[in-house]
């Protein structure tokens, strides 16, 4: 009994001190190293300044190059900036660059289908543009909308054997063990007044959902929020009889969360990598080969040599003679 007091006193303290948890600073945390998270960030900043560069120039000049990806380090910091001031109902920082990335690919692309604005650089921006925006919805789409949310599923569905199990044998011990050792924040009884406002301050609104279904008596409700921004947490509630069972896992949802960006950030920056400057680089081999066929052409002929052993033309004077 006493061990039940003391891990339930440790649950109750974590459920007091969420105001202090850490909503994964600077977007991603962990194990994901600088190179691909900070890359990637890099090559859509780059790309999205390259392509506006296109859509008010008709051609490219290569001393403008290098001063865009100068300007690319300051740009690819300003996701935060972007994303408070304009789509702070998102709950995603990078929204403001997705959406400059796929305004500058259609409106590149629309320059480049018409014959009076074509140009191509513009061409080759276009097809560079799409393939960026095509490879971030596909990658966005296969480890967040899918791998995220199958690993939330897995991580809900353990929760709830650990429900039915401690349900089963009214042992709020391995209930509390279980929750000490999965690093997440459990009750095994009402929660308090204080402890609801200490709740709604980290889960914020949709926290009314939940209270609402356990001041109407129901026996259980589950839900989780993916806003990684505001609070992704999952929330699991249940009762049966007097014998009350309650889950807050953030570190759990939060881990997955990260394991998922990891590999969408990984594979986005070497796809976006070789389509960016896989392009210019064919650009740059493009113009260079024209250039090499137009000084070719417009080169003076050299007068053709008289190869020795030939016989040389005869004048009309010794024409006549003979």
């Amino acid at each position: 009994m006493i061990r039940t007091a003391n891990i339930k006193i440790k649950m109750i303290g974590r459920i007091e001190n969420l105001t202090n948890y850490s909503l994964v600073d600077n977007f991603v945390t962990g194990n994901l190293g600088s190179i691909p998270f900070y890359g990637a960030k890099f090559n859509l900043s780059f790309a999205i300044l390259l392509f506006f560069y296109l859509i008010f120039r008709r051609n490219t000049s290569w001393k403008h190059i290098p001063l865009l990806a100068f300007l690319a380090i300051p740009f690819l910091h300003s996701d935060q900036i972007l994303f408070e001031t304009f789509t702070p109902s998102s709950d995603n920082p990078q929204t403001p660059h997705i959406m400059l990335l796929i305004f500058s690919a259609s409106v590149l692309t629309l320059m480049a289908c018409v014959k009076k604005t074509r140009t191509l650089p513009r061409i080759f921006g276009s097809i560079v543009a799409l393939a960026l925006v095509a490879a971030f919805l596909i990658i966005h789409a296969a480890t967040i909308n899918i791998k995220l949310k199958e690993q939330v599923a897995m991580i809900m569905d353990a929760h709830f054997s650990v429900f039915n199990a401690t349900f089963q044998s009214r042992s709020s011990e391995t209930f509390l063990y279980y929750c000490e050792e999965e690093k997440i924040h459990c009750l095994t009884s009402l929660p308090t007044e204080k402890d609801k406002e200490t709740i709604k301050q980290v889960l914020g609104g949709l926290s009314d959902r939940a209270f609402k279904v356990i001041d109407s008596g129901d026996e259980y409700i589950q839900m989780y929020s993916l806003d990684i921004q505001k609070s992704a947490f999952i929330f699991m509630y249940g009762k049966v009889d007097d014998t009350v069972r309650l889950i807050i896992d953030f570190d759990n949802l939060h881990q997955a969360h990260r394991s998922c960006l990891i590999v969408m950030y990984v594979w986005y920056f070497i796809i976006s990598s070789l389509w960016l400057y896989g392009g210019l680089f064919l650009y740059c081999k493009h113009i260079s080969m024209f250039q090499r066929r137009t000084k070719h052409t417009l080169s003076p002929q050299r007068p053709e040599k008289i190869e020795s052993g030939t016989m040389k033309p005869q004048s009309s004077q010794g024409a006549k003679e003979k």
